[in-house]
Order: structure tokens, then C-alpha cells, then sequence
């Protein structure tokens, strides 16, 4: 009398459950026999997938769903039937079963699964297959929008990271110009100071003479490092003004040969011209013009080894004209090109301070030309093999009664 009881109860709470399964569940779960035919499948896929259970069960599942075999994963069932069971996960294969998204989650057409494949046994025979889908399209939504905000708090962490070290990339080379000015300043100071200290007592005409010309020589070069730093922060301010007339460039490039003709000789540098026009014609500041020629030829000269040759070569096309000043000299590194024109860099303070001054020149070259509407570039294939720089200034036209047309 118990046992039928029991018996009862049994069966009683096993329906219920199948019921609860069937009706209720939050995964899908799909039965086939071994021809791969429906038996059973709950109401999530019914629902899910907007087919009625007449028409699933007993209904081929590859008939039902097709996109399980075009997609590749047909086998996975008729590996179950063998006894080999097979997660397929949402990173790998997406999904199973081409379902709807039902959740609104943007950019997601299609339910994202996590499904289960097995085989279905009575006793020890295998008499069909067993899948469960698991709907994973909110995790993967939420991991979607976590790893947005993780990417974005990597982005945000590496800009700051990247600002902090150009600050402090900045501040130490505006450390290293201070400390460049700093000797550049006091040397011509100790020399002015020492030889009027000399000349305060007895000295024959030789040495009053030598005395005078180191003096000037100093006062010169200190009046040049101030006029840079002055012309630097007119440019920073905006407050440098250009007074434009017609200037032949070609003429403004003898002046600065002539002015600089000694400095070359003395270390047995060779200037060599390479004019293909005899006259250029640029609107210009006359002055401002001399100064970045001036720079140029100078840095070269500087930056030449003994006996070395600086090529300044005019060339004049369509629109523009454009001048070449270019040295077999000591070369810039790759790594420092794209810093030539900075200010405040220098590709060696040591080097920079053996040659003397600040550094500049080159900033205030590509600054001046950028206000006269040209452009600068610099080349060069590497330390020790020269250096180029290039600048282009748009041209005047000679109209043929001698008035200038840009």
C-alpha cells in the first residue's frame, strides 16, 4: 500500500516538474531522437522562436532550423550520437540557433547562446540528443560596455600618462636651455669683466688693442643672444611686425655670404654657390629676410668640420622660389629631425655649447619664413652625413612695366 503510494507521489512530482520545465524554464531545451527528428522542446524555444510546437515536433531539426548545418555546426548533433558532448560558446560561435534579440541591445541583431549538446541515453543506450540554450545576450552587452569603459579608462589613463611625460620632457629642456643661457650670458660677461679689470692698470698698445677687440667681440655676441631671446618671445606674443616690400633674394643671399665669408675661412670651409636664376624676387621684410639667411649660413658654418663645403643652391619654380643650404657636416640622428625647428631642444647640449649659442636660430628661421608664407623642411641621412635645409617663399611676378605682381 505505501510502495503505491510512493509510486504515486513519484509520479506526481515528476510531472509537475516536467511541467515547470516545460512551461516555465529560462533556458531552452531541445530533444531529438537519433534520426535527428523533434521529440520535445519547451515553451522558451517555442517562444524564442515565434514557431508553434505543431510545427516543431516531430519536424527534422536541420528542416526547422537550417542554420545550424549551413553554419557548420551540424556535426556537433551527430557527435552526440556517438556519446561526445560539445559546449559552444558565445566568443567562439555566437549562437546556436538563429534567434531574434528580444533585449533592444544595440548593434545585436541576433540572441547571443551559450549552448550544451548531448547525448540523451536510456539505460546504456544512447536514443537520441539533449540541448540546453542559455540566452547570454545581456552579459554579453554588459561585458560589451565594460570593456568600453575599460578601454576608455585605459585611453584616458595612457593620455594622461603621455601628457605627464611631455610635461616632463618640457620642463627639462626649458631646464637645460636656462642652464644653456645662463653660460652663454656669463662667458662674455667673465671676458668684458676680466679685460677691463687688465685695462685698469698699465698695458702697452698691443695689449689695449687685443683688449678692445675681445670686448666688442663679446658685447656683439651677448647683443646677439638677447636680440634672439627677444625676437623669441615677440613671435610667442604676436607682437613682431613685418614691413613687406619687393626684395630679390638672390642679392640678400650674397650679402649674407659676404658677411660670413670670414667666419668660413677660418675653418677652411668652402661656400659654394649653385645659382640657376640670377635675380628672385620675394615680398619681404629686407631685415627679417637677412636674419634667416643669416641663421642658416651661420648654422651651417657652425656645424661643418674643417675643411668642409656648405652648397647654397636658388632655384626658382612656378610659384615659389626655394633656397638650399646644405653641409657635409656633422647630420642630425633620425630620432631628433622631427625637433629640429623646437624651441628650447637641442640634439646635444654639450655639443650645442661647444659650438656656442642658444639654440634658436632655427626656431626663429621657420617662424620668420612660416610669417612671410613660406615653408622650411630639413634633411638629413643621419649623424655625420650633412644636412639639408630647405625653404620655399612665394615668388613675385615682374610685370612688364617693372611692377610687381604676386
Amino acid at each position: 500500500m505505501k510502495a503505491t503510494a510512493m509510486s504515486e507521489d513519484t509520479s506526481f512530482f515528476e510531472s509537475a516538474m516536467s511541467r515547470w520545465i516545460s512551461e516555465n524554464s529560462t533556458q531552452g531545451i531541445l530533444v531529438t531522437d537519433t534520426d535527428l527528428k523533434i521529440r520535445y522542446c519547451n515553451r522558451w524555444i517555442e517562444s524564442q522562436s515565434g514557431k508553434k510546437l505543431s510545427e516543431l515536433i516531430g519536424a527534422e531539426l536541420f528542416a526547422v532550423f537550417p542554420e545550424i548545418e549551413t553554419r557548420g555546426l551540424g556535426h556537433y548533433f551527430r557527435h552526440a550520437l556517438t556519446g561526445e558532448g560539445r559546449v559552444l560558446s558565445h566568443r567562439l560561435h555566437k549562437y546556436l540557433i538563429a534567434l531574434p534579440t528580444k533585449n533592444g541591445a544595440p548593434g545585436v541583431h541576433r540572441m547571443q547562446q551559450s549552448s550544451r549538446i548531448g547525448a540523451l541515453v536510456e539505460g546504456e543506450k544512447i536514443v537520441g540528443t539533449i540541448t540546453i540554450i542559455d540566452d547570454v545576450t545581456d552579459r554579453v552587452a554588459r561585458e560589451r560596455e565594460l570593456k568600453i569603459q575599460l578601454d576608455e579608462r585605459e585611453r584616458l589613463l595612457g593620455s594622461e600618462l603621455a601628457a605627464r611625460k611631455l610635461a616632463e620632457e618640457n620642463s627639462r629642456v626649458k631646464d637645460e636651455f636656462l642652464a644653456t643661457v645662463s653660460h652663454e650670458i656669463r662667458a662674455p660677461l667673465n671676458a668684458i669683466r676680466g679685460w677691463t679689470l687688465i685695462l685698469r692698470g698699465k698695458v702697452d698698445a698691443e695689449t689695449l688693442t687685443h683688449a678692445l677687440d675681445t670686448i666688442d667681440r663679446n658685447v656683439v655676441s651677448q647683443s646677439q643672444i638677447i636680440e634672439d631671446l627677444l625676437d623669441i618671445s615677440r613671435m610667442v606674443s604676436g607682437q613682431m611686425k613685418l614691413e613687406l616690400r619687393p626684395v630679390d633674394l638672390a642679392e640678400g643671399i650674397e650679402a649674407a655670404i659676404d658677411n660670413l665669408s670670414p667666419a668660413a675661412a677660418a675653418k677652411e670651409i668652402e661656400l659654394v654657390k649653385r645659382f640657376e636664376i640670377s635675380s628672385a624676387f620675394v615680398a619681404a621684410d629686407g631685415d627679417r629676410l637677412q636674419q634667416v639667411l643669416w641663421n642658416l649660413l651661420s648654422n651651417a658654418i657652425k656645424f661643418t668640420e674643417p675643411n668642409g663645403t656648405v652648397e647654397i643652391v636658388l632655384k626658382e619654380h612656378q610659384e615659389f622660389v626655394e633656397l638650399t643650404v646644405r653641409d657635409n657636416g656633422l647630420g642630425i640622428s633620425p630620432e631628433f629631425l622631427p625637433y629640429v625647428f623646437d624651441r628650447f631642444r637641442q640634439a646635444d647640449g654639450g655639443m650645442k655649447r661647444r659650438h656656442g649659442g642658444l639654440g634658436l636660430g632655427l626656431s626663429i628661421v621657420k617662424n620668420l619664413v612660416d610669417m612671410h608664407g613660406g615653408t622650411t623642411s630639413v634633411e638629413s641621412k643621419g649623424e655625420g652625413r650633412g644636412t639639408s635645409f630647405i625653404i620655399r617663399l612665394p615668388r613675385l611676378l615682374i610685370h612688364k612695366n617693372d611692377e610687381f605682381l604676386s
